[in-house]
């Protein structure tokens, strides 16, 4: 590009960057009328949040559950196998049989 070319082209860059920052600034004031000053627009309301929480809490109860439930079954085929006197492999089997029933 010659010096005549890029002058011009500087200038209308420039211009065009100008327009853009107006353009952002006004839709910025637009969504903090919206939204509030320190908001973006995009968070969570507060009762989805409330409900993700709690979501993820009764998630996290019912693995608790889950797996002393599958810790008891295990221990109670354990116990039985054990009374009826099989090995150990046919302990491990009636524990997966339990398992399986749950």
């Amino acid at each position: 590009m010659s010096y005549d070319h890029i002058t011009p082209r500087i200038e209308q860059l420039e211009k065009e960057v100008a327009e853009i920052l107006r353009e952002a600034e006004a839709i910025d004031e637009a969504e903090d009328k919206t939204f509030g000053v320190n908001n973006r627009g995009d968070e969570v309301p507060a009762e989805l949040a409330r409900r993700e929480s709690r979501l993820s809490k009764l998630r996290a109860a019912k693995e608790a559950i889950e797996a002393d439930a599958k810790q008891k079954a295990k221990e109670q085929a354990k116990k039985n196998s054990t009374k009826k006197g099989k090995d150990t492999s046919e302990i491990e089997e009636a524990a997966i049989e339990a398992k399986r029933q749950q």
